[in-house]
Parts: C-alpha cells; structure tokens; sequence
C-alpha cells in the first residue's frame, strides 16, 4: 500500500497525522529547496528529520534525487532513469501536459506510447514498441533493417581455421608408465606386489 501526497503539509494538518507518520515505515522525500524556510522545517522534523536530512533535501536536484528514509537507514539515491524513463515517468511540465493531449487527440490508444515517444525525438524506441507489437513493421535505421533481416539472407560465416594440436617434444611424455607392458618395470617400493618382508634369523624387520 503506498499514501502520496504533494505537500507535507496536508498531512501535518490532519487531525489523523500521528496514524500516517507511524503507518509508513518508509518514507521518500523529493527534493525542496524551500525545505530549510521555518515553517518547513517544522514539518520534516516531525518526519523524523534532522538539520542536516532537511538540508540534503534542500539541496537535491528535482526529477532525479529522492531521499528514502527507513529503518535500516537513510539514503539519497537517484533512479537513473534513461531517456526513455524520463521521457514517460517525468513528463510533469505543462508542456509535457499539452504534448501529451495533443498526441491522444490525434492517434489511438494502442499507438499512443510510440507516437508519445516519437514526439520526444525518440524514434528508435518507439520503433521498438512497435516491432514488439508486429514484427514485421518495417524499419528506417540500418541497424534495426539488419536486426529484422531473415537469417537465411544473412552472410554465413566461414568457419576459423583450427589451431594445429600442440606436439609433445619430450620423449618421456610418450612412453609407457611404469608397470605396464612395454614400459619400465614398477618400483618394488611403489609395486602392489611387493612380497611382505619375512623374518630372518638374526635380522629385525
């Protein structure tokens, strides 16, 4: 379950404020740079916040930092979105707004994310939405021709030549181990057959 709000504020205010805070055991903070004006600070330190937490806020970039405040600790991290990422999740200005408007009123729902994204200079990515949706769309980059190309026309490549099999230059390698037929006779100290010593008179073992 996630509660969002746009401003602090509103909770601050709520006669169930004490509820909220403590039903939210992780918070993320978006970045205010009017976090260190008075009015507030009162309300980040009743988050929990200290002085230096609320200066971090004040300081963080919009649409790219976000400080997460947990049990384990407190972290400012970035989501770092690509150009795609951001073109969708911080379409938020009221250009974005209008763009947005212009390019439903003008195509159908199913083709809305390409046309979207077409409109933000992102081409190839909405080249990808729609290969995804038939495969045989065709394609204008040379790159994305040559991905969508049948395998059977593609240059097959020949074969590497392989390597000559490294020679052995020392004799020893190649001859037969120890104890077997054609090979040296095994060491009576290392033969499985060795005959257990017997007793001698006047001799210990």
């Amino acid at each position: 379950m996630v509660f969002a709000t746009q401003s602090l504020a509103d909770i601050e205010r709520s006669s169930i404020a004490p509820a909220l805070i403590e039903s939210c055991p992780t918070r993320i903070f978006l970045p205010n740079d009017r976090a260190l004006e008075p009015q507030a600070r009162v309300v980040y330190e009743r988050f929990g916040l200290n002085d230096r937490q609320v200066e971090i806020l004040s300081r963080a970039t919009p649409k790219r930092d976000y400080y997460a405040q947990t049990a384990r600790g407190n972290r400012l991290f970035e989501l770092g979105l690509g150009p795609v990422g951001l073109a969708i999740a911080s379409a938020s200005s009221p250009e974005d707004q209008r763009l947005i408007d212009r390019v439903a009123a003008e195509t159908e729902p199913a083709g809305f994310a390409p046309a979207f994204l077409r409109a933000k200079d992102l081409a190839w990515a909405a080249e990808l939405i729609d290969r995804a949706v038939s495969p045989t769309a065709p394609s204008s980059s040379p790159a994305t021709r040559e991905q969508a190309q049948p395998a059977a026309s593609r240059a097959t490549p020949l074969p590497l030549p392989k390597a000559p099999a490294q020679r052995q230059t020392n004799a020893a390698a190649q001859a037969p181990l120890p104890g077997l037929p054609g090979g040296p006779p095994m060491p009576e100290r290392l033969s499985p057959f060795r005959v257990p010593d017997t007793k001698r008179k006047g001799e210990r073992r």
